[in-house]
């Protein structure tokens, strides 16, 4: 997985305190990819806040994210 960021977008952030918005977090490597690519803009995020997490895993690598509520994982029985 990689995301992108166009140099005239990165030109106005660059330098800038930023918060990351998602709408629902599962593994967490979409907001961790977007912290590593505000690092090489040099833009400095001051918060990351997501709606909805899925399940109650912790997200060690984003020690300060914000969530507003849970979803639950649900498991089928396929037997």
């Amino acid at each position: 997985k990689s995301l992108v960021l166009n140099g005239s977008d990165s030109a106005l952030i660059q330098g800038k305190k930023v918060i990351l918005v998602d709408d629902v977090i599962s593994t967490g490597k979409t907001m961790e990819l977007s912290h590593q690519l505000m690092q090489k803009v040099h833009a400095t995020v001051i918060r990351s806040y997501v709606v909805f997490k899925q399940g109650n895993a912790p997200y060690p690598n984003l020690p300060d994210l914000f969530c507003l509520g849970t979803l639950p994982i649900f498991k089928t029985d396929t037997q």
